[in-house]
């Protein structure tokens, strides 16, 4: 159903009421992390990603990639980013969101309560090239309704001074 203004999605209200310099996404995943034969951290890739208009695909040093899980930053400034899953049944859950290879934020749980939460919310300084994404180990809970999701936004653009 369209509106007064002919917008009939959500995707379609979100491109028309975007900003000048607007960055955001919102990644998700609806199926399982594999688990790691080595056990090390992997890195958490996505099925499906909205985005803002300016927002790049990761592809050219800019925006997300859904099959490298990676932020590419493009506009210096100060981002928002959270990040949500279910870990593994009868497993504990490890998660960390990672800055140009360093740990930023670290979440763990020793509950093995099927499905339990790990949540993260950080906001850092970010300038052009910069790349964030999440590690988990050993995997994460996810299908059609229990979804992982990773969703990041541009608060404010940095002064050039």
């Amino acid at each position: 159903m369209k509106n007064d203004l002919g917008i009939n999605t959500l995707s379609d209200r979100l491109n028309k009421a975007e900003l000048k310099n607007s960055v955001w996404f919102d990644a998700e995943r609806t199926t399982s992390t594999s688990i790691s034969t080595s056990g090390a951290w992997t890195k958490v890739t996505y099925d499906q990603v909205r985005k803002s208009s300016t927002t790049g695909d990761g592809s050219s040093d800019d925006g997300i990639s859904t099959s490298t899980g990676i932020f590419v930053c493009a506009i210096k400034g100060a981002y928002k980013f959270d990040f949500q899953a279910g870990k593994y049944p009868g497993k504990a859950g490890y998660i960390r969101l990672i800055k140009n290879g360093t740990i930023q934020k670290y979440h763990q749980t020793s509950d093995t309560a099927p499905h339990a939460l790990l949540a993260l919310t950080t906001i850092l300084e970010l300038v052009q090239g910069d790349k964030v994404w999440i590690e988990t180990n050993p995997r994460l809970y996810s299908d059609s309704v229990i979804r992982i999701t990773f969703t990041g936004f541009l608060l404010q653009v940095a002064d050039e001074n």
